[in-house]
């Protein structure tokens, strides 16, 4: 036999007004609301944990995520910069050979021979 819920006080109030057992018994257990729908604390306390535990895997997965492209923006950024400062050194030192030529400091030419007569 299933045990049932009843809104005792109805049932002794109706059937202190001599409605039958039966009709009475139905009106206090239809006033009862139906309450297998509400959750309670430990259906919330579970729910939470799941929660929490759901959050942390994904927060771990983010973190993850977060510093790998961190390391690859980085890595990148740090490619460019590279690449950016050969070819600075590149154009400097291209340019400078048509600026300053090798030549530029060299060692004078030696004097020419002087002219003379020649006594003969």
């Amino acid at each position: 036999m299933a045990a049932t819920t009843i809104n005792l006080p109805l049932y002794r109030v109706l059937t202190d007004l001599n409605v039958p057992e039966e009709r009475a018994r139905e009106a206090a257990e239809a006033s009862v609301p139906d309450l297998s729908a509400l959750a309670t604390k430990a259906d919330l306390d579970t729910r939470f944990a799941a929660f929490e535990e759901r959050m942390s895997a994904q927060s771990k997965s983010l973190e993850d995520r977060l510093g790998r492209m961190i390391a690859e923006r980085t890595d990148a950024q740090t490619k460019w910069i590279a690449a950016i400062a050969a070819s600075t050194i590149i154009i400097l030192l291209s340019s400078s050979a048509f600026l300053w030529p090798p030549t530029r400091y060299a060692a004078p030419p030696p004097p020419a021979p002087a002219v003379g007569t020649s006594q003969h």
